[in-house]
C-alpha cells in the first residue's frame, strides 16, 4: 500500500499532478487571507487611532500655518505638513500581511526585517507623492471617503445648519379637520 501506484496512464498522471498544483496554490492563498484577517483585525485600533492622531495633527498645523506671517515658521510647518501627511499615507496604505508599527521614521539599516521593510515601505510612499501617484492632501481624500471627522467639525457644521434653518423655518402642511375631508378614509 506504500508504494507509488505505477499503474496509472502519463495522462492521468499529468492530470493528478495539475490538480494537486491547483490545490496547493488555493491553500496558500487561504492561509495568506487568514493570516491578513488576523492581522487587520489585530492592529485595527492601532492603524484608526494613528490614523486619528495623524489627521488631529494635520488640522492643528493647517489651522497655525494660515494665521503664520513669517516666512521661515510657514517653511517650516509645511515640511511638518508634508511629513505628517506621508505618515498618513503610510498608515492608511500599510499591508495587511505585515505586522504594523507606529510610522516613526524606520531607518533602512535597522537590525530587525520588519523595521527594514517599513522603511522601503516608507520610502516607496514618499517616492509616490513626489511623483503624484498618492494624493498630496490624504485628509481630504479621507472626508471625501465619509470618514468620521473629529467633534469640533461636526460641532461647527450644525451650528451652521442651526443658523440655516432659523433663516428658512419650514413649512407646514393644513391638517383636515375631520375624517371626511381625509382621502385615505372615502370608499
Amino acid at each position: 500500500m506504500d508504494r507509488a501506484r505505477w499503474d496509472i496512464t502519463p495522462g492521468q498522471r499529468i492530470d493528478a499532478e495539475r490538480r494537486l498544483h491547483a490545490l496547493e496554490r488555493e491553500l496558500e492563498s487561504k492561509q495568506q487571507a487568514q493570516k491578513e484577517r488576523t492581522l487587520a483585525s489585530r492592529y485595527h485600533k492601532v492603524k484608526f487611532f494613528e490614523r486619528q492622531k495623524l489627521c488631529r495633527r494635520i488640522a492643528q498645523l493647517r489651522r497655525a500655518r494660515n494665521g503664520d506671517v513669517d516666512k521661515k515658521a510657514a517653511k517650516k510647518k509645511l515640511a511638518a505638513l508634508q511629513t505628517l501627511r506621508m505618515f498618513l499615507h503610510y498608515v492608511m496604505l500599510f499591508p495587511h500581511d505585515k505586522r504594523t508599527g507606529e510610522p516613526v521614521a524606520p531607518s533602512e539599516d535597522a537590525p530587525d526585517k520588519a523595521h527594514r521593510e517599513a522603511a522601503e515601505f516608507l520610502r516607496r510612499v514618499r517616492k509616490q507623492m513626489k511623483k503624484g501617484v498618492l494624493a498630496a492632501e490624504p485628509e481630504r481624500e479621507l472626508e471625501e471617503r465619509g470618514v468620521r471627522r473629529p467633534a469640533r467639525d461636526i460641532a461647527e457644521d450644525s451650528e451652521e445648519e442651526a443658523h440655516e434653518k432659523k433663516a428658512d423655518p419650514p413649512r407646514k402642511r393644513p391638517r383636515s379637520a375631520t375624517v371626511e375631508g381625509d382621502d385615505f378614509f372615502s370608499m
